[in-house]
């Protein structure tokens, strides 16, 4: 798959000037990168929320903090490095195991998280399609992704579980984070792109949902190329290029860097802990080995 994303990418950059590409990158104005990252924001906070619903579900009583905490470092290392349920897995057991949450409600947490993304893509790439798409074939796409979403919603419905309004806090959220995320990078394009939002969200999500797929980590090269494909027609390829990789710089690069950092610290606090108790162990053995010498 990775040589396969290569080749694509390779095939989508012909005749690309780099220069001129990297002088967009340079030259894009502020106002749009500071957009896209409000849009960022937006989409990793609902992510905290995804967590944050599959623990009260599974009533595990971790805070929202701790949540939204160990969400976020588990996102921003499963969006870079790809294989989620490996990375993001590893994180949150790192994380929940130590707040006394099970290894069975730490797999029903990501399950959960994972029926909400489901669910968002389905909502958002459901109505674009539906709504937005001129040809009969991705309307149908689009009526069917919503049928499924009716579905879930009605046989939570009739089932009880999950209750009606946990079922739409997930759509709800779901939709705040795939509109994020979509947002970031629709912010960055050219002004001159000749697509609404609405249009674009759905096409968004499709090639999202490709790359995810095909467990390229972050997949890079898959997504370029179907972006590129797609919405590359009358506008400059250096354009969308740099829009392409400042977006990857703000939703991928800039969390992943952050979670490093907030991970380190975890674990140093850990090793400090340790190393006191040790400390605090062995004051107390020679303490005692005192007393008895004293005492003799």
């Amino acid at each position: 798959m990775i040589v396969g994303a290569i080749c694509l990418l390779t095939h989508a950059l012909r005749g690309l000037d780099w220069r001129t590409m990297l002088h967009e990158c340079w030259t894009m104005p502020w106002h749009r990168v500071a957009l896209a990252a409000l849009f960022t924001v937006a989409s990793y906070g609902a992510l905290t929320i995804y967590d944050f619903i599959g623990c009260r579900l599974v009533g595990c009583g971790v805070g929202y903090v701790r949540v939204a905490y160990a969400a976020l470092l588990a996102y921003a290392f499963s969006h870079t490095l790809g294989f989620p349920a490996v990375t993001g897995g590893a994180i949150r057991y790192r994380l929940y195991a130590r707040w006394g949450v099970r290894p069975t409600d730490i797999a029903r947490i990501m399950a959960l998280a994972g029926v909400t993304l489901v669910l968002g893509m389905l909502s958002i790439g459901g109505t674009s399609m539906l709504f937005t798409r001129q040809t009969l074939g991705s309307q149908a796409l689009g009526g069917l992704m919503l049928a499924g979403l009716l579905v879930y919603v009605a046989i939570g419905y009739w089932r009880g579980t999950p209750k009606l309004r946990v079922s739409l806090a997930q759509i709800l959220v779901g939709s705040i984070d795939w509109l994020g995320v979509a947002g970031t990078l629709y912010m960055l394009l050219p002004s001159s792109i000749d697509m609404s939002f609405a249009a674009f969200a759905g096409l968004f999500v499709m090639a999202y949902l490709v790359a995810t797929i095909s467990n390229v980590p972050g997949g890079i090269g898959i997504f370029e190329s179907l972006i590129l494909a797609n919405i590359g027609h009358g506008l400059p390829t250096e354009a969308l290029v740099s829009a392409l990789l400042v977006y990857r710089a703000i939703y991928f690069l800039v969390p992943f860097l952050l979670a490093g950092l907030a991970l380190m610290a975890f674990e140093a606090q850990i090793l400090s802990a340790r190393l006191s108790r040790r400390n605090a162990g062995v004051g107390e053995t020679v303490e005692a080995q005192a007393d008895f010498l004293r005492i003799s």
